[in-house]
């Protein structure tokens, strides 16, 4: 991908990636040596890294997910979801960094409550994409 094809939602995207990286890293020195990235539906913690390493995953998947989405980077074959899902999914990975931060910071939030908006968010954007009402720039 050359930097002349960035659309304006690929800007977007890699936006809240950088934000997200820079919220946890400058969290980073707050948190505990491992952190949580991933909560049981009782809220429990079921899966934990080093602190480091917690805050560098969700970004990487971010780009990770983007560089699919952009144009199958990765797999060589086209993705079926248009730039404005695009951007819901990356934006959606990029929030749920900062929900992983604030959690592992002791803010009491419901990992359940915490993946919401995520999902409302990529199923509107999907459904305002493949309806018409949204044309992906």
């Amino acid at each position: 991908m050359e930097f002349d094809a960035l659309r304006p939602l690929d800007i977007g995207s890699l936006t809240a990636v950088t934000l997200s990286l820079v919220v946890g890293l400058a969290a980073l020195p707050s948190l505990p040596s491992e952190v949580a990235i991933h909560w049981a539906a009782d809220g429990s913690p079921n899966t934990v890294l080093p602190a480091l390493l917690g805050v560098l995953v969700t970004p990487v998947l971010a780009l990770l997910t983007f560089a699919y989405l952009r144009g199958g980077a990765l797999t060589g074959r086209s993705a079926e979801l248009g730039p404005t899902t695009g951007l819901a999914v990356v934006a959606g990975v990029a929030y749920l960094q900062v929900a992983m931060v604030a959690l592992n910071l002791g803010v009491a939030v419901s990992p359940l409550v915490a993946v919401a908006p995520t999902v409302i968010v990529v199923l509107s954007a999907t459904y305002a994409e493949r309806s018409g009402t949204v044309s992906g720039a």
